[in-house]
């Protein structure tokens, strides 16, 4: 979750840190790192959006945090995001840009703010 990285420091490193629906694959792998805190502004912005979070959880898994980060960290779980028909494309673009389960396609902070959603 937010700020992950910053507490992976010190006796904390290699340790999987932060709430578990809002962790990164990396970071549910105990490799977090700056984008990883984009990650978690993309699921609690389709949490805003929608009212809800936005995995298809299996009652089991909600009662096992472990194996929830276990299968976000091993691409099991994937967060399901709303057609263009129902959140818009400049909000569908924000999102995608915010969820790119590879870190190197994720954007940083700079370019999310250079989106159509923050400039319209």
């Amino acid at each position: 979750s937010i700020g992950v990285l910053a507490r992976q420091q010190g006796d904390h490193a290699g340790m999987v840190l932060g709430t578990p629906m809002y962790l990164a694959p990396e970071a549910a792998k105990a490799h977090p790192c700056m984008k990883s805190d984009i990650w978690s502004v993309g699921i609690m912005f389709l949490q805003l959006v929608t009212g809800k979070l936005p995995f298809d959880i299996a009652p089991g898994l909600r009662a096992n945090p472990a194996l929830f980060v276990f299968q976000i960290g091993s691409g099991q779980l994937r967060p399901t995001i709303p057609p263009v028909e129902t959140i818009g494309a400049v909000t569908l673009q924000f999102v995608n840009a915010c969820l790119a389960e590879n870190v190197d396609d994720r954007s940083t902070a700079e370019e999310l703010l250079e989106m159509p959603f923050f400039t319209v």
